[in-house]
């Protein structure tokens, strides 16, 4: 069940390529039978007879010369197969910068350009001991790092780092290294061998069209290392350090907002994000990376609300107090929408913070009644189901400030089941409810525009 698998690009010039050495070797050994005749023939003036029935074989090897230079440069070579079958998995492929990075196999990769020529293949050495997590990291511009170490004697004084059992969740005992790496040139092919004190577990970098990326632009790579000191090394996630990468495979400077930072950053909200540390603390970043504050107990927060709970008070991003949740007796829900929060206080009274005022949105009275109840839908929209006329129930949709959208009356659907869609192009709001069905029925959709 064994195939091989071709580039379609290169299939054409294969087969010609195929078809002209056939002919060519064909002719070669058809030409000896009527070379022989032909001698019989001309028995005087053979020598110019067969000079000049044999002259065409040079020249021909001249013009296919011609002819092999011109079609690889318009079609390109047979760059490279891959041997699969049902048990062996297609080779990934990933386009970084203007290259293509191929696994054609395990401790393999190959380079190709954006013609999908291929640049350059490595191939890791069969006495590897260990590879980095990602081999063949790739960099922002195509290039290539590899790293990888081999033993060395127990008895060798020169040596990269000590794996130690209780350091580095290794069993056996300690072991001496030296490290390997090099860079592969995305362009020339060339591979060039580094002397690093440091090993690269992943590497990530912006990508076309990525608007998420919020590490300075100058950042070529961000990469997870770990140093080798003191020929010691611990293989630890909180050994891990955030590093700026250039593209030539040196760390340009650790990324570290905050001391002994743990992990990469979290967006939390526009131009905001968080960093942990190793003791479990959790704090706030703005967009010039400056520390605002820690925010190790927040709640209720998410990427696209305005506010956060935090300490059992309502904060803004710039870590403003807005509400304190104690002063309003809020012992109950608490709900972070995108411009505005909802609580429940100990009353039962349900209040919307929105544009810097209190709003309550259902009072004692009605909350001890019963008859007005309220439903989240989504982070921009609430609903308020009213009960007050029995047997006809009032649905009315609100959005985060606070702004009636539509009342429906007399209209039996399950507010719970609503699918709430916002248009970007008009800000128009798409309700989809199912309707609550009656004895012997099914609920079918119902649907309200809004804007």
């Amino acid at each position: 069940n064994k195939s091989v698998r071709i580039c379609p690009l290169r299939l054409t010039t294969f087969i010609v390529l195929l078809f002209l050495i056939v002919i060519i070797s064909g002719s070669v050994q058809v030409n000896l039978i009527p070379n022989s005749i032909m001698a019989m023939w001309f028995p005087k003036k053979k020598g110019i007879a067969l000079g000049w029935a044999t002259m065409g074989m040079p020249l021909c090897s001249a013009t296919v010369l011609l002819l092999f230079s011109f079609l690889t440069k318009t079609l390109g070579t047979v760059a490279h197969a891959f041997d699969w079958n049902e048990l062996r998995a297609v080779p990934s492929v990933s386009k970084v910068g203007d290259y293509y990075i191929a696994e054609a196999m395990e401790g393999c990769v190959a380079v190709y350009d954006a013609s999908l020529n291929l640049v350059t293949t490595y191939m890791l050495p069969s006495y590897v001991e260990g590879e980095t997590e990602d081999f063949g990291i790739a960099l922002s511009n195509g290039n290539i790092l590899v790293q990888y170490y081999v033993a060395a004697d127990e008895m060798a004084e020169e040596y990269s780092f000590l794996m130690e059992p209780e350091l580095d969740m290794y069993i056996g005992p300690p072991m001496k290294y030296n490290l390997y790496s090099f860079l592969i040139n995305a362009e020339s092919g060339k591979v060039k061998e580094l002397d690093l004190d440091y090993i690269v577990m992943h590497a990530f970098f912006k990508q076309a069209g990525d608007d998420s990326w919020y590490y300075n632009e100058k950042i070529e790579n961000v990469a997870y290392v770990i140093y080798i000191e003191d020929q010691r090394i611990n293989f630890t996630p909180d050994a891990q350090k955030l590093v700026s990468l250039s593209n030539k495979g040196k760390v340009k400077g650790v990324i570290e907002p905050v001391d002994n930072m743990l992990g990469d950053l979290t967006q939390v909200a526009t131009n905001r994000w968080t960093a942990a540390n190793l003791a479990g603390q959790v704090f706030l970043l703005n967009e010039k990376g400056e520390v605002l504050g820690e925010v190790t107990k927040t709640t209720s927060a998410t990427k696209t609300a305005s506010f956060f709970v935090l300490n059992n008070k309502i904060y803004d991003w710039d870590l403003n107090v807005k509400v304190d949740l104690i002063d309003e007796k809020i012992e109950g829900e608490c709900i972070i929408m995108d411009h505005s929060a909802l609580f429940k206080n100990e009353d039962g009274e349900w209040k919307l913070y929105t544009n810097g005022e209190l709003k309550t949105v259902i009072d004692k009275a009605t909350a001890d009644a019963g008859t007005r109840e309220l439903e989240y839908i989504s982070s921009s929209i609430y609903a308020i189901v009213d009960n007050a006329t029995e047997g006809k129930t009032k649905y009315e949709f609100y959005n985060d400030a606070g702004a009636l959208l539509i009342a429906i009356e007399d209209a039996d659907i399950d507010v719970e089941q609503c699918l709430v869609c916002t248009a970007g192009s008009n800000n128009a709001v798409l309700i989809k409810g199912l309707s609550i069905p009656g004895e012997g029925e099914t609920a079918k959709p119902v649907y309200y525009r809004v804007g």
